[in-house]
């Protein structure tokens, strides 16, 4: 028998994260996250795993920190 993984990735960088992954687990689509901590819905995603114990964590996250405000970074495709 085969299995495919398929791993929600940010959960706690957002709600609307967070909500699109428990969303798609709840639907049958992903089976694992890791959380990324010290992100603003780190607690609502904390949360949410307790709630759907199904969703297994399989891993903790942090983003090192950037020399510069995230605005401040020109998204891809901006003109520089």
């Amino acid at each position: 028998m085969k299995c495919l993984i398929v791993t929600g990735d940010d959960f706690g960088i957002s709600r609307g994260i967070n909500r699109g992954i428990v969303e798609a687990h709840l639907s049958g689509i992903v089976t694992s996250t890791s959380l990324m901590v010290d992100r603003p819905a780190c607690e609502e995603a904390v949360a949410l795993a307790r709630w759907c114990q199904t969703l297994s964590l399989i891993g903790f996250r942090d983003l090192p920190t950037l020399a510069a405000p995230a605005e401040a970074i020109p998204a891809p495709g901006d003109a520089a």
